[in-house]
């Protein structure tokens, strides 16, 4: 390669090449700055967590790693915590409803279906309709919105 300017686009800075110039040869760094060390490094400092998208799918999200950020830290705690508090929610309301359909087979099999799901209002409670309908709605539930099979 005759170009000096090409050959330093084409090598890191830390790394050196010989630079033939008109009164002999000379050394002569690159000028692309190699990013192995800091990708190495960012990548130790996050963690990539699955994390519901809404649409009915996930996406990995980047999270500090733990104990990098004592607030994230706490926060996250937090929110695990709420989160378990809903998941035992939920089979409190399974669990109800498992007792008044407990001599119908197909409505004990729609019972898994309950989840939680962000429609109108985060962590609202999904329920199939035939679950609920007239008398059989616990006291507790408020409808929100209606979903087509739920």
């Amino acid at each position: 390669m005759k170009s000096d300017r090409l050959k330093q686009l084409i090598h890191f800075t830390s790394e050196t090449f010989i630079k033939h110039s008109d009164d002999g040869s000379e050394e002569a760094p690159g000028l692309i700055p190699c990013m192995t060390d800091a990708i190495n490094e960012l990548d130790f400092l996050v963690t990539w967590k699955k994390v519901s998208n809404g649409a009915g799918g996930e996406e990995d999200v980047p999270y500090p790693r733990p104990g990098l950020d004592e607030q994230f830290d706490k926060a996250s705690d937090v929110e695990q915590e709420a989160k378990e508090k809903i998941h035992k929610y939920i089979e409190k309301i399974r669990n109800k409803l498992k007792e008044t359909h407990k001599n119908d087979q197909k409505m004990l099999k729609l019972i898994p279906q309950i989840k939680y799901c962000h429609s109108k209002l985060r962590y609202e409670i999904e329920i199939p309709n035939e679950l609920v309908k007239g008398d059989n709605k616990p006291d507790e539930l408020v409808l929100t919105s209606h979903r087509v099979g739920f």
